[in-house]
């Protein structure tokens, strides 16, 4: 009897009958991404900072990739998305960077190269539908393409500053035109540059002051563009002229309004989708903005009340309006965070989140580190790696659409997955787990990087020997942690059920 009851637990578990009345099966498919960029005034020690959630489909496997220098022989091209080819420097650069498991170049997403130049995935977003039809995403055309798919690794590869990205990718988008919308970013210790994409053949870029910080979700951010500002803007050729002739905008305006102009206007009343207003909230609460607020109104560029840290990203990311009015689960007794009716910054679809240090003061093997949480970053750990490792373990790179019992990402799944089926019971354990462990990697954070760069002054193989070997031992043992936590939770939730069978 007793092992007839056992089995009848685990199938329950296994099938997800723990979870909430209401978590499951009613959630619309909301696939969107949220990125915060920080500028080097506006953080506590200078650096500049990149934070980004991947909301899909929860399943896309992040891999980290390690890509070294490489030779090219004359006459070498590079094939762009659209086939066109182009040609290759002698050497294109170092760089590392996380991507899903289609790791063709396309869709790699977030990286630090040799020189500390970011590039960050940013944000989908759809134009309005009459700016749609008067400049259409560049599709297929018979058994070709046209446009561009952002030729992310490109920056990373050829660039030594992020000015040098924003000429490159102003060149390709400005030859070939676009076949895929959205935003991103483009950064460097020094400066960052923020994309907006408009449809085919127009966009613009603008830098953000050195002390501020931007949020980007999924709608159009990108408010006044000064085309004319050649030193903080970039413009598609007649970005202006093109949107007056076409009727996106007012031709007798003198301040053109690029989110006005080609961004939709969104009619959900209520709004379910507050991230913008999430973070302002925390971050600038001195601006007093109400949740309500139109997301039109909200400011690019925001000055932070405090001087922005790592951490206090992290916190961010892993953030479900909790403590707010917005919070329908009162703090998760009354349901998921992950499914609550609200967009939320952390959500069970999350694929990854990543936070970036770009240091300038630093060698930039030391100074660029992709602090990276697999899965929900609620329920899983940020581990370092910096732009100096040479190799990663195995489970790090492996994994597809389908769970793996040797893949990182799978394990860090399975935690988020079971701690989904009965959330309020659950998920403080975890956070007392991964807590102590980052707090752990803080605090030796600084006597890791002064090692290192005693080995760097010394000998740079030596000093990414040690940098591979630190940043591979934390994955390693976040990872074991996490097949023990799997184990306890799958004990925790065995417990849960008894007390339901009881009753």
């Amino acid at each position: 009897m007793r092992s007839c009851l056992m089995t009848m637990i685990l199938s329950v578990i296994s099938i997800g009958l723990l979870a909430e009345p209401g978590t499951f099966g009613s959630l619309e498919e909301h696939r969107g991404c949220t990125m915060i960029l920080v500028a080097k005034d506006a953080t506590a020690d200078g650096s500049v900072l990149i934070s980004y959630n991947n909301d899909s489909s929860g399943k896309g496997a992040s891999h980290i990739v390690v890509v070294p220098r490489q030779k090219h022989k004359p006459g070498a091209m590079y094939i762009l998305s659209n086939g066109a080819e182009i040609p290759q420097p002698p050497e294109t650069y170092a760089y590392i960077g996380n991507a899903p498991h289609r790791t063709r170049e396309p869709y790699f997403q977030n990286g630090v190269n040799e020189f500390q130049v970011a590039i960050s995935f940013g944000t989908a977003v759809k134009v309005n539908k009459k700016a749609e039809e008067v400049d259409p995403l560049l599709k297929e055309e018979g058994s070709g393409t046209r446009g561009l798919l952002i030729p992310w690794s490109l920056v990373l590869e050829r660039s030594k500053t992020a000015r040098e990205g924003v000429d490159l990718m102003e060149k390709l988008f400005n030859t070939y035109g676009l076949r895929e919308d959205g935003s991103f970013a483009i950064s460097d210790p020094n400066e960052i540059w923020v994309f907006q994409i408009g449809g085919g053949h127009h966009w613009a870029a603008v830098r953000a002051p050195d002390n501020c910080y931007v949020i980007y979700d999924n709608t159009f951010r990108m408010g006044e563009v000064d085309c004319k500002d050649k030193a903080n803007v970039r413009c598609s050729p007649r970005l202006i002229e093109f949107s007056k002739e076409k009727g996106l905008c007012d031709p007798k305006v003198d301040t053109f309004n690029f989110k006005k102009s080609w961004g939709r206007v969104y009619t959900r009343i209520p709004p379910t989708d507050h991230r913008i207003w999430r973070v302002q909230s925390l971050l600038s609460p001195s601006v007093s903005l109400p949740p309500d607020t139109p997301y039109f109104d909200f400011p690019l560029f925001l000055e932070p009340d405090k001087k922005i840290t790592k951490e206090m990203l992290m916190s961010i990311m892993r953030d479900h309006l909790e403590g707010t009015e917005l919070d329908t689960t009162n703090t998760y007794k009354n349901g998921n965070p992950h499914f609550m009716n609200e967009y939320t910054l952390c959500r069970t679809n999350t694929q990854y989140s990543v936070v970036t240090q770009l240091r300038g003061w630093l060698p930039s093997e030391i100074g660029g580190v992709l602090w990276l949480a697999m899965a929900t970053p609620d329920t899983s750990v940020f581990v370092p790696w910096y732009m100096g490792i040479t190799e990663v373990p195995s489970v790090y790179q492996s994994g597809q659409g389908q769970s793996n019992p040797e893949s990182a990402y799978w394990a860090f799944k399975r935690i988020s997955n079971l701690v989904n089926t009965h959330y309020g019971n659950l998920i403080e354990d975890v956070r007392k787990t991964w807590k102590a462990f980052e707090e752990a990697e803080f605090l030796t954070q600084e006597s890791v990087e002064k090692t290192a760069l005693e080995l760097f002054q010394k000998d740079e193989s030596l000093a990414r020997s040690f940098l591979s070997s630190y940043s591979n031992a934390q994955a390693l043992k976040a990872y074991h942690l996490a097949q023990e936590m799997i184990n306890d939770l799958h004990t925790q939730l065995v417990d849960l059920l008894r007390k339901r069978v009881k009753k």
